[in-house]
């Protein structure tokens, strides 16, 4: 649930911010604010709230994801979180191809997981963390929205463009 309750905390404050801003609302600008709180709120507090579900009450979350307590893999998977937490939250202060690696990162991680819970449910396991909101929310739905926003966000600042200057001659 906390997923769903992050990114509407996300859309809410983006909303707020650009409704208090003196600045012109662009399609370009809305963009970047909701990014600029769906980043650290969904993949930084999100990351870090899996980080310490894995770590700290490893045998609890095994439990409810259908996996067996003191499964030392678990580790692996919470540290894993914890470094897309610090992107999540470096994304404050960086932008540009830190957003693109950060959501990457994150999308690639939380989409394959994703792809691990199809795989366990087909098996018979329909643990509340392999299904239902955790799945089509967490895992699938707010993923595909933020890499589809830093997509647009890359393309409307051209960070796909070649910096390098073609006009120069070739030795």
């Amino acid at each position: 649930m906390y997923p769903l309750i992050l990114f509407i905390i996300a859309i809410l404050a983006s909303t707020l911010h650009l409704l208090l801003s003196k600045k012109k609302t662009t399609f370009r600008r809305i963009v970047e604010i909701a990014l600029l709180y769906i980043i650290p709120l969904t993949i930084g507090v999100g990351a870090l709230i899996a980080f310490v579900g894995h770590v700290f009450f490893g045998p609890m979350v095994a439990a409810q994801i259908g996996w067996p307590a003191h499964n030392p893999f678990q580790f692996e998977v919470g540290i894993g979180n914890l470094a897309m937490s610090v992107a999540g939250f470096f994304c404050i202060w960086q932008r540009r191809g830190f957003w693109m690696a950060t959501t990457l990162f994150s999308g690639v991680f939380l989409l394959g997981a994703a792809y691990g819970h199809l795989v366990q449910i087909a098996g018979g396991d329909t643990s509340p963390l392999n299904t239902g909101i955790f799945l089509y929310v967490g895992d699938v739905g707010i993923p595909l929205i933020y890499l589809g926003l830093t997509l647009i966000y890359c393309i409307q600042n051209r960070f796909f463009m070649c910096k390098c200057d073609s006009k120069k001659s070739r030795s």
